[in-house]
């Protein structure tokens, strides 16, 4: 946990960190049922092949915001059989009182995904926590980049690439971290890999020893984390903030002022995710 850190001023807004003002709702102009029928993944919406052409404007570098209490999760994959719905629900549900959750990336496990009965379970809470006045912000990932620019346009959601968000006693810097990964430039190895991963996660999916093994023994993986937090730390002091947080990895990882949060689908007791207070942060594991 980090407490000492000096409270960091919003960007072009005037808020009390003790009532902290809010944005619109996560559907302007119009209520959650307006919407649901245009969203792209619904029967007789737009084609899914659209969503490859969706606007890169839909997307901004930085956005300040500031917050007393929060909740961050990486790398859902909703879409995947790894992914736990009912599990990830139940951490959601203990934390009602906060003003903000943040989806750290890859959300969705690709441009097209196959969702499940159990993933729209995820969706509709989301949903309700919007409409309750929670502000539920998106930050784009290598996996999902195209569907959430299309999601945005559709429902009004804010989508991002990086976030930076100021509480009472300290700045936070979101981003998903596949930027400062020299691994993306490769995508067919990459394609490879991610392949690999999950048939070993498949043929493992309780323990997933042979996904932990792999993460253990490959220099690769390793020299990756590493470069993301290396690069995640020096963008973090760029922007001003305190805190560096990611996902993108897979590898839980908290060092100083950087936090990797890693990814959903991990074998039980490995799934971690980011509680924010207007005093204090904790990493939660379960």
């Amino acid at each position: 946990m980090q407490t000492d850190c000096p409270t960091a001023s919003p960007t072009n807004q005037t808020m009390n960190p003790q009532a902290p003002t809010r944005r619109p709702g996560l559907f302007p102009g119009g209520s959650i049922s307006d919407f649901l029928p245009k969203l792209p993944f619904l029967p007789g919406a737009a084609s899914a092949g659209k969503a490859d052409q969706a606007s890169e404007g839909t997307k901004n570098l930085s956005e300040n915001f500031r917050y007393s209490s929060g909740l961050v999760m990486s790398d859902l994959h909703l879409g995947t059989a790894q992914f736990r719905p009912d599990e990830t629900l139940a951490e959601l549900e203990k934390h009602d009182g906060v003003d903000f959750i943040l989806l750290l990336g890859d959300v969705f496990d690709s441009a097209h995904p196959k969702l499940r009965s159990e993933d729209w379970l995820v969706i509709k809470y989301l949903i309700k926590r919007a409409k309750e006045g929670v502000d539920v912000i998106v930050v784009t990932g290598n996996h999902d980049r195209t569907f959430l620019s299309y999601l945005h346009e559709f429902t009004g959601m804010p989508v991002y690439d990086e976030v930076v968000i100021a509480t009472p006693s300290k700045k936070y810097f979101f981003v998903h971290g596949d930027e400062y990964d020299a691994m993306m430039k490769l995508p067919r190895w990459v394609d490879l890999i991610s392949l690999l991963y999950r048939m070993l996660q498949t043929i493992d999916v309780t323990e997933q020893r042979l996904t932990r093994w792999l993460k253990r023994c490959s220099k690769t993986w390793q020299r990756v984390g590493g470069s993301v937090a290396r690069q995640a730390a020096r963008a973090c002091v760029n922007r001003g903030a305190d805190v560096a947080v990611c996902g993108h990895t897979h590898q839980y990882q908290h060092s100083g002022g950087y936090i990797n949060i890693g990814c959903q689908t991990e074998a039980v007791g490995e799934r971690y995710y980011l509680r924010i207070w207007p005093d204090r942060h904790e990493v939660i594991s379960y």
